[in-house]
């Protein structure tokens, strides 16, 4: 018998966890081909429909969430009209609730598997999909004689008998994020997520099985693992030592993704993290709203000073890239209430803000509550918010294009000089983007896509109605210039005089630098220099070496490593008669 586990991955970098799950274990502990076959959701459906019937299968297994379960219905409602006979069966979050409207409402859905599907397939497996059996499956939801029948909920997974996902081909696919599980459940009942129904039960993979996994990662020199944990630290002292072993087995490549909550962030983790490699750790940081009303309806009671403290010490050393989480659309939550809770988290400086909208998800405290909310989401997956009691859907609509700019101008990290400079001519951080916003959507900017460079050039025509002196306004240039050069190693503006300078004087300098710098790579045989680019500041000194009111000349080399927080390295440029000296320059981002 044969059986195909698909995957539908929102974008072609990201990997299923779950379907490798289930084909490694079926393939190990039945006799059955178990075959599993992988997508994304910008393929054609008819293409994808296709290529699963090549070879056909006695049944399929879709892993169903928020962000495919419109594509894998199409696919199923085909392949049943196709062929009647296949058995097409789903799991998942986004299925594993509210599942008999689902099997009620799409006929070509045979079976459904709630929560955990690894016992569930290997059981079904054992009985050879064979519906008579049907009863004996754990957490299965199924048809019978025109009626749907709802199994009782067996005992979760054992962590230890979850396989290694991955295979040596996968490994070598370029650009691949690799997903990784040490752990299942959360200390926590967030009152959005659906980890709450676990009852803040934490069950974890053996930690040396998971450090025999990281192992594995690092020998291939994969490019990141994103660990799908909850609360990365719910065990401070386990999680202190796996950090350990990552640093030890480091290899300047693999960086690993955590989403951590602060109030478990000790002194001693957080002085753990400040001795870590740069780039080898990227930490995630959920706030969600800093409106207490709002904290107390959704269980997150934390108040914004712990998340100041935490990551201010987080910043300090500069090696490890911050990302936090803010949610629009929650209860109690408006827009003058959502203007302090932004400005409260763009005042930590993390590196990345996360502006998310709400999700009523299936299974959800707030989606059981929601008679009592009234939010109104789409009827569809994701189940975004469209409007509530205290947000109007033009609030929600001018707070997505809001969200837009900051991933544009903030989040991008192409404007850490220049940024700064903006959000000074407001009252807050949110003013700016609020106003930028307005300006954005009256030039229907939004509605075209722009390269990096020519959003350099639209902060600079909002600027012209700032009120400005002849000098702050060159400095303003400069600022834009420098971080045009610092993120893209290129100017935004062609002509700018401080970017003028005779070829033959520019490959002399830049020859000169990857000599003295030992970073040929290639370059001087070439005789051309893409990884450096030269500029020469008016105004910036005082900025770049406070106390410097001198003209500055910077060089600007692009870093090819794929770790370092900064995109690239910044040198000043020294030349005295016969003598020229090139001097490393901290950017703080």
């Amino acid at each position: 018998m044969k059986v195909t586990l698909v995957s539908v991955n929102a974008k072609y970098v990201h990997t299923g966890l779950a379907g490798r799950y289930l084909s490694e274990l079926g393939s190990e502990l039945s006799e059955h081909e178990i075959d599993h076959q992988e997508y994304s959701i910008n393929q054609p459906i008819a293409g994808i429909v296709s290529e699963l019937l090549r070879n056909p299968s006695k049944a399929y297994g879709f892993s169903a969430y928020i962000w495919n379960l419109n594509e894998i219905l199409q696919v199923c409602r085909q392949i049943k009209k196709i062929n009647p006979e296949i058995i097409l069966f789903l799991g998942g979050p986004e299925v594993s609730y509210e599942e008999e409207i689902l099997m009620e409402k799409e006929p070509c859905i045979d079976l459904i598997v709630r929560g955990e599907g690894e016992n569930v397939l290997l059981k079904l497996l054992e009985i050879k999909f064979q519906p008579m059996k049907y009863a004996q499956v754990p957490s299965l939801t199924y048809r019978k004689e025109m009626k749907i029948i709802k199994n009782p909920l067996g005992e979760p997974t054992p962590m230890k008998s979850l396989p290694f996902a991955y295979s040596d081909k996968d490994m070598h696919e370029p650009g691949k994020i690799f997903y990784y599980e040490s752990s299942r459940g959360c200390p926590y009942s967030c009152a959005f997520c659906l980890s709450a129904q676990d009852g803040n039960r934490v069950r974890y993979r053996p930690l040396e099985q998971v450090t025999a996994h990281m192992a594995i990662f690092l020998s291939q020199k994969v490019k990141q693992v994103k660990f799908i944990d909850r609360t990365f630290n719910a065990d401070p002292d386990r999680a202190m030592a796996l950090l350990d072993f990552l640093e030890e087995k480091h290899n300047g490549i693999t960086n690993f993704h955590f989403e951590c909550s602060p109030d478990r962030l000790t002194p001693v983790f957080i002085e753990r993290l400040a001795t870590l490699p740069e780039g080898m750790v990227q930490l995630e940081i959920g706030i969600q709203s800093t409106n207490p009303e709002t904290s107390r309806a959704i269980h997150r009671p934390r108040e914004i000073d712990l998340y100041r403290r935490v990551i201010e010490q987080l910043r300090r050393p500069d090696n490890i890239h911050l990302h936090v989480d803010l949610i629009a659309g929650l209860p109690f939550e408006d827009y003058s209430s959502f203007r302090e809770s932004f400005n409260d988290v763009f005042s930590l400086d993390a590196h990345v803000i996360q502006l998310g909208f709400l999700k009523l998800l299936k299974g959800s405290e707030l989606r059981m509550r929601n008679e009592e909310y009234k939010l109104i989401c789409s009827e569809d997956p994701p189940y975004e918010v469209l409007k509530t009691p205290w947000l109007s859907y033009k609030d929600v609509q001018h707070l997505k294009w809001i969200e837009d700019l900051v991933d544009k101008y903030n989040n991008s990290q192409g404007f850490i000089m220049s940024l700064p400079f903006a959000l000074d001519q407001f009252n807050s951080p949110f003013d700016f983007f609020e106003k930028f916003t307005e300006y954005w959507v009256g030039l229907d900017l939004h509605l075209r896509k722009h390269r990096s460079g020519a959003l350099y050039s639209i902060l600079l025509d909002f600027s012209q109605k700032w009120d400005l002196t002849e000098e702050a306004r060159k400095e303003w240039e400069e600022r834009l210039l420098f971080d045009s050069l610092y993120a893209n190693g290129e100017p935004f503006c062609k002509d700018h005089s401080a970017t003028k300078m005779k070829r033959s004087q520019k490959n002399a300098l830049a020859e000169l630098f990857l000599e003295k710098q030992m970073l040929f790579e290639g370059n001087l045989r070439k005789k051309r220099y893409p990884d450096v680019a030269i500029a020469r500041f008016e105004t910036l000194g005082k900025v770049i070496k406070p106390g410097n009111h001198k003209k500055i000349s910077l060089i600007f080399f692009k870093k090819r490593r794929p770790l370092f927080v900064q995109p690239c390295e910044l040198y000043q440029l020294k030349e005295e008669k016969d003598n020229v000296q090139f001097n490393r320059l901290a950017i703080r981002l």
